[in-house]
């Protein structure tokens, strides 16, 4: 395999979400490699491509035509917004409070030397959207579960908030990151 084309790849994968215009390079990674080798090229993907391995696994393991069992199973945290779609369309709002406890995210934060280029950013899994590409949020003012919109945007509210302020202490200036609000809630 040549590692040297790894980053290319991951690259390639971080822009588009997919393998476009390097399939045929990854192809010919995999054909030279060994199993061992393709579940290495695997987590660099993984851990460079700046993607979720969900956004991707299935094209990887197509395009190489290889069995699942060659990958590692897939970690919890990529199955966050799956089970966030379902507790919005199916639960309350205690128990969407309860699983955002679970994973810890109102204790999350953005580093400031994270330094993004664009003014707004996408936590995950607040800001994944469905098989049927609508938001979270969005789901819940559409099936008037206006108090769990409420709460989600809260919640990017106070992590934005949070790097503003990391932000303004680091740097200095009233600049910095705006949260986006989703759906007007």
């Amino acid at each position: 395999m040549k590692k040297e084309e790894w980053s290319e790849i991951a690259y390639e994968l971080g822009k588009s979400g997919g393998f476009g215009s390097v399939a045929d390079m990854l192809r010919a990674q995999a054909a030279s490699g060994s199993p061992q080798e393709i579940r290495e090229l695997f987590q660099y993907l993984k851990d460079y491509s700046c993607r979720l391995e969900t956004e991707w696994r299935d094209e990887f393991v197509n395009l190489l035509n290889i069995p699942e069992t060659y990958l590692p199973e897939l970690e919890p945290e990529s199955q966050w917004a799956v089970r966030l779609h379902y507790l919005i369309e199916n639960g309350t709002r205690n128990e969407v409070a309860e699983f955002l406890r679970e994973i810890g995210i109102a204790d999350w934060s953005i580093p400031a030397e994270a330094d993004f280029e664009e003014p707004n950013f996408d936590i995950y899994p607040l800001d994944e959207p469905d098989e049927k590409n609508e938001m979270p949020i969005s789901k819940a003012l559409r099936l008037g579960k206006d108090d769990i919109a409420n709460m989600l945007n809260e919640i990017r509210e106070s992590i934005f908030q949070k790097y503003r302020t990391e932000w303004q202490v680091l740097f200095g200036g009233s600049e910095g990151v705006g949260g986006k609000t989703e759906g007007g809630a």
